[in-house]
């Protein structure tokens, strides 16, 4: 752009070369040179530009290149086709001056001679004037406006299956035709729209177009296009992108030049972006009215960020005047002028003047012409007398007409002058020369005036007039006033100047009729031609249609035969497209590298694993191999390729072209046509790297393999042989068989003696096993082996320096051997493994490592013996003392078992022991403080003091509750008083408080499941913890309770839960650090009694736990019949008081609490009404004192000993069902109301309530008595 060179390293000779490629292939690379070449050329280039400047400099180039532009541009249009003249001449000069300045030429003249003799160079111009910068949705802004409103609104004028047009004129290599495509397809996809789209992509770059088409792009698009696009609309293949074949369908690529080819017509859309700033105004005008002329009505046109149409508002209005697009005015369309559109060409000397085809220009001219030389007032018109132009103050001779608007001269000038005016025009229009009619009189504002008309016509090239010059030249007044003229004639009677004015205007009007006659006669001359040329084309079009209509019905015969054709053509297109995707997926998914070549070794085509291995571009199509470095690395493969093409044979070798490159089995086949003629050659390389080195590595493996099955072989043995003698011998005789030699030996050290004896051997002289000593010093290979402590090879005993050889293996005529030491893990040496050959043999390092592992398998088995040895002693020293322990352990865990039991039961004892304490004592005083409160209010008390009797009483009433919960925590009564079952339901009632809903089943639900009282403290305990496990850890609000008991008076309890369970697996210690420590805890309390539990539980499904005892477990019988309770309990008090009245309310109250029954009795024998007659302890004595003394009313206390209230008022209801029983307990739950209830109890009243009214409960107890 600036008038710089480029230079690039030749791909062949560098080592990396994707980058000289990646420049090479932009096209702008003025010199591909070695490296060698480029300082070279460097230094010409600098100096070039060094003496330009000193001599006419870089100005005065450009100025003579401008100067000279014309001729190129000609040379240019002769060979290309194509014309500059138009385009920006200061563009075109930059780009023929850096032509020049790469040649190093300091004069137009030589580059004019040089593009005369080198048509090349022709070419590499018209290339470097191509400008194809483009990329992917260039100006994100423009296409986001494209996408939000424009595609929406032309998408919305189509109707359902109609066609999108769009054009983009210099579309260079096809990235922004391929970016509207995207954007289109995503609108049809996001408006799931029945529309399709053909997009018109147009260029004069031949080479841009055919990289546009393939529409393969290489990786670094991905900076422009975003991901999601990339991924959705292009495919990998190989190092580049490819868009896919859906989007490439509805692009068509065609060669045309915007300024001199026919338009396209009936667009929506029109792109034309950096173009419009290479060209001058004038072809600017013309491509602008040309792009109009092609749009539809209310068409849109994008243009570049540098280009606008405002100039041109009567073709276009703007819509984004920010990113430059337009939309086409409904105005209507006119052919533009002179289609194809041609740049001007200079006048030859002495041609006419010719109306140039701008309008602008051609105005111009006509107002020059006007002005130099008439100035008066000037229409210009065409030959239909059509007003195109208007110069000067017309409105003396011109009017506008009414009704619709006509700008024909001849209906908008003065009647007076229209006959004039017709005359005129036809003259000069018939001899082409200027007609002037003179004297033209017209009457205007009642004044006669005198104007001459011009009529000038204006030739064109083809010397025909085109175009009528108008003028209007004054002449002044005539008369001031037509009336008065006439009335002068008349008054003075000059009639020879009247008959003079009159033959005046008789030979005017003779002179405008005779070019009339003349026109008509010419007319009808013309119209009588016509006629019989008429007649004439009429029998030709007969015939013609004759003609036509035969050749309808060839047409309508070859039409049917093309259809048919065509039909065959579609469907071998088909087949052909198949064909192709089927064969760039098997090249895309092929591991083996295929390569085809033409005869001339021209590349056709390459898999991506043939890319991998010769590192092939994409334009390396149709390049002959053997210009490429790669194919030169194995100096066979040329020549084998050419072989082939000679031969027709084919060719096999194995190849490898670097010297870790992979190993690869060529195969080089001719390609042969259908007819059988060679047209090239096929190479396929295949990977065998693997194969070969598996080949050597079986056959390593097959070797080391036999030397493992040894070693197994011997480890199998050491392992299971307890007689060393035998392993020994053994090893030995593997050693001799494997290795191939005479002899083999084994060689305890004995340290004491401080030489070796020969343990074991294979082909030593007889006698010697077992007998022979080897000194353990220098004087031995055994002994130099023991003190360098690594394995010793020998190739030639008679040359070896480091030992002097041991007469052992003089005797026995050894020359070559090797030895290594016997020793343990801990590193003490057992001895010497040696093997030996008579004749002369090399050792290597894996028949060292053979041995060594012979040798250490014997240490083990060495080391085995002696551990076997210590362990029989020490196994049979520890089984007695696990003999005892055991005995100690089951003694000790008996114990512990009994302690827990005893302790569980300890503590429910004193818990039951404390809850009493608290009933008995604790509960009873705040009852009768509740009653002595009520007897102070009955007494009657102030109103101040009233409030703090009232507190008083809260007071106990608050401390009575907290009682009554602690004992029911503590040691719940309803056990003791109901059972297990009774227990376990009113458990499940207060559990209700933590929001856990508890269902409690029982099979039988009959009352038969009576357990003896530790068992159930036992399970009740255990089912409260499992409860409130559940409430702490499962994340549940249900859990179910089922009791059972089977024939063998086993007793069962199973809680479940499904909440979010936990892993049985953990380990012990997890287990101990979490709440299930408590699980572990129970089941061992419960094992400890006979029973056992069951824990079955998964994450996420909930919790099971199941429980089993005996009914009469030994260690539970042990302990009832070891409890002894002694009770005394007095015997019942009577009292009866006979002051009362005779129709007192006699009550007997029966309660164990002495204070309570004193404070009860003060409280009632207040009443006047209301008699004590007894009282009793306990349920029995309340059964006599019923009998005996016939009661009204009996208060009775639930809890009692001996026997409970419960008991007590079933037997009095049973006989004397007529006494009113009142029920009282500290409780008030609802399974001690129920069973009181179902026992014939009359009315449940807590000790908790306040007892101000308990003798109104008596009095209406006997009223509803009565009343019932």
């Amino acid at each position: 752009e600036y008038g710089g060179m480029s230079m690039a390293q030749s791909a062949e000779t560098a080592k990396f070369n994707s980058m000289p490629k990646s420049a090479i292939l932009t096209g702008l690379v003025d010199h591909v040179l070695t490296i060698e070449e480029m300082p070279e050329t460097l230094m010409n280039y600098g100096k070039y530009l060094s003496d330009l400047r000193e001599g006419k400099g870089l100005d005065h180039l450009g100025e003579e290149t401008l100067r000279q532009l014309d001729t190129i541009c000609a040379h240019l249009r002769r060979h290309t086709g194509h014309d500059f003249r138009q385009y920006r001449r200061s563009t075109i000069t930059r780009r023929i001056q850096r032509r020049m300045q790469i040649f190093r030429l300091d004069s137009v003249t030589q580059y004019l001679e040089r593009l005369r003799e080198n048509p090349d160079e022709i070419q590499q111009l018209f290339k470097d004037l191509l400008i194809g910068v483009t990329q992917f949705f260039r100006d994100p802004e423009a296409f986001d406006a494209l996408s939000r409103d424009i595609i929406p609104k032309i998408g919305q004028s189509k109707d359902s299956g109609q066609s999108l047009r769009i054009w983009i004129a210099g579309c260079s290599t096809g990235e922004e035709v391929y970016s509207l495509a995207m954007l289109m397809h995503e609108y049809f996809h996001r408006g799931h729209l029945d529309l399709s789209v053909q997009i018109f992509a147009t260029d004069i770059d031949e080479q841009a177009l055919d990289m546009a088409r393939q529409g393969r792009y290489p990786e670094k698009i991905a900076e422009y296009v975003s991901a999601e696009r990339l991924s959705r609309f292009f495919e990998k293949d190989g190092s580049s992108y490819r868009v896919v074949k859906v989007i490439r369908d509805v692009c068509v690529f065609s060669l045309h030049n915007i300024v001199a080819d026919p338009p396209f017509s009936r667009m929506d859309l029109i792109s034309c972006r950096n173009l419009l700033i290479y060209m001058d105004p004038d072809l600017q005008h013309q491509v602008l009215s040309l792009f109009h002329y092609s749009l539809n009505r209310g068409g849109y046109l994008l243009l570049g960020s540098s280009e606008h149409a405002a100039g041109h508002s009567k073709y276009f209005r703007s819509v984004n005047k920010r990113h430059r697009i337009f939309q086409a005015k409904e105005i209507m369309h006119q052919i533009p002028f002179d289609l194809p559109l041609r740049g001007p060409t200079a006048p030859t000397p002495g041609q006419k003047p010719v109306f140039q085809r701008n309008p602008a220009k051609r105005f111009q001219f006509f107002e020059h012409l006007v002005r130099q030389e008439y100035g008066p007032p000037a229409v210009l018109v065409d030959k239909e007398c059509q007003v195109q132009y208007i110069s000067g103050q017309t409105r003396k001779y011109l009017e506008l007409p009414s009704g619709s608007l006509n700008i024909n001269l001849l209906q908008l000038v003065r009647p007076e002058l229209r006959m004039a005016l017709r005359s005129g025009i036809f003259q000069a229009m018939k001899t082409g020369k200027e007609i002037i009619q003179d004297h033209v009189q017209f009457s205007r504002d009642k004044v006669i005036q005198s104007v001459d008309v011009i009529v000038r016509p204006i030739i064109n090239s083809q010397e025909k007039p085109e175009w009528l010059m108008v003028v209007f030249r004054e002449q002044g007044q005539v008369a001031t006033n037509p009336t008065e003229s006439k009335s002068r004639r008349k008054r003075t009677n000059d009639h020879p100047r009247i008959i003079r004015e009159l033959e005046q205007e008789n030979k005017t009007i003779r002179d405008h009729l005779q070019p009339a006659v003349e026109e008509l006669e010419a007319s009808n001359q013309d119209l009588k031609t016509s006629n019989e040329e008429l007649l004439s084309v009429n029998e030709e079009l007969q015939s013609a249609n004759e003609e036509l209509q035969t050749s309808k019905e060839e047409l309508q015969s070859i039409n049917e035969e093309l259809g048919t054709v065509n039909a065959q053509l579609v469907s071998k297109v088909e087949e052909l497209d198949q064909s192709q995707a089927d064969v760039e997926n098997l090249f895309r998914t092929t591991d083996i590298a295929t390569l085809f070549l033409d005869s001339k070794l021209g590349i056709k085509h390459f898999t991506p694993a043939a890319q991998r291995i010769f590192g092939f571009w994409d334009t390396d199509l149709g390049r002959p191999v053997s210009e490429l470095a790669a194919f030169w690395v194995d100096n066979t493969l040329v020549p084998d390729i050419q072989e082939v093409l000679r031969t027709s044979l084919v060719k096999e070798r194995e190849r490898s072209f670097t010297k870790d490159s992979p190993i690869y089995l060529s195969r080089i086949i001719p390609f042969l046509t259908n007819e059988q003629h060679l047209e090239g050659v096929v190479l396929t390389f295949v990977d065998i790297t693997r194969i070969r080195r598996a080949e050597t590595q079986v056959a390593d493996f097959s070797r080391r393999q036999n030397v493992i099955e040894v070693v197994a072989a011997f480890g199998r043995l050491a392992l299971q042989e307890r007689d060393l003698a035998k392993v020994m011998d053994e090893c030995v005789r593997l050693l001799s068989s494997t290795l191939s030699v005479e002899l083999a030996k084994v060689l305890e050290f004995l340290p004491n003696e401080e030489s070796f004896l020969l343990r074991a051997g294979v082909g030593w002289k007889e006698g010697l096993v077992g007998h022979a000593l080897v000194s353990a010093d220098r004087a031995s290979q055994a002994g130099y082996t023991l003190l360098t402590q690594e394995p010793v090879i020998v190739t030639d005993l008679s040359q070896e320096t480091r030992f002097s050889g041991p007469s052992l293996l003089f005797d026995h005529h050894v020359v070559s051997g090797m030895s290594c030491l016997i020793r343990d893990h801990e590193g003490i040496p057992h001895g010497v493994l040696g093997v030996h050959s008579s004749a002369k043999r090399p050792f290597y390092e894996e028949d060292v490592t053979f041995l060594q592992a012979m040798a250490n398998i014997l240490a083990y088995a060495i080391y085995r013996k002696g551990i076997e040895t210590q362990l029989q002693s020490i196994k049979d020293s520890l089984e007695g003392r696990v003999v005892e322990r055991t005995d100690s352990l089951l003694r000790h865990q008996h114990r512990i078992r009994n302690l827990a039991s005893e302790l569980l039961l300890t503590e429910q004892r004193e818990r039951r022991r404390i809850s009493t304490e608290l009933h008995d004592y604790l509960a009873q005083l705040l009852v009768v403080g509740k009653i002595k409160v009520s007897q102070l209010q009955q007494s009657g008390v102030s109103e101040e003091q009233s409030l703090i009797v009232k507190e008083v009483e809260n007071s106990l009433d608050d401390a009575l509750t907290y009682t009554r919960d602690l004992m029911a925590q503590i040691s719940p009564p309803v056990l003791y008083e109901f059972g297990l079952l009774a227990a376990l339901r009113w458990l499940a009632e207060k559990m209700g408080r933590y929001d856990l809903h508890v269902t409690v089943t029982a099979h039988p639900d009959d009352g038969s499941i009576v357990l003896p009282e530790p068992t159930g403290i036992i399970l009740y305990q255990v089912v409260r913890e499992l409860l409130f496990n559940v409430v702490k850890h499962a994340k549940t609000g249900e859990v179910r309770v089922d009791m059972t008991r089977d024939s063998s008076d086993v007793i069962g309890i199973e809680v479940t839960d499904r909440g979010c369970g936990f892993d049985l697996d953990s380990t012990f210690e997890t287990i101990v650090q979490s709440p299930k420590f408590g699980l572990l805890n129970m089941q061992e309390r419960l094992e400890g009694l006979g029973g056992k539990c069951e824990i079955y539980s998964k994450k996420g499904e909930g919790t099971r736990i199941r429980i089993k005892i005996p009914l009469f477990s030994e260690s539970l019988m042990t302990e009832t019949e070891a409890k002894t309770e002694t009770a005394s309990y007095h015997s019942g008090i009577l009292r009866t008081d006979t002051d009362k009245p005779g129709d007192v309310i006699r009550v007997i109250l029966a309660d164990d609490h002495p204070i309570f029954r004193e404070g009860l009795r003060t409280l009632l024998n207040a009443c006047p009404d209301i008699q004590v007659l007894g009282e009793a302890e306990n349920g029995e004595q309340a059964v006599d004192l019923v009998l005996t003394l016939f009661p009204d009313v009996v208060v009775m206390d639930i809890n009692m000993p001996v026997m409970n209230g419960v008991e007590a008022t079933r037997l009095i209801k049973e006989r004397q069902s007529s006494v009113y029983v009142i029920g009282l307990s500290m409780h008030a739950d609802q399974i001690v109301i129920k069973a009181f209830s179902e026992a014939g109890g009359d009315q449940y009243v807590s000790k908790g309530d306040s007892f101000n009214s308990f003798a109104e409960v008596i009095r209406s107890s006997q009223k509803n008595h009565s009343s019932s």
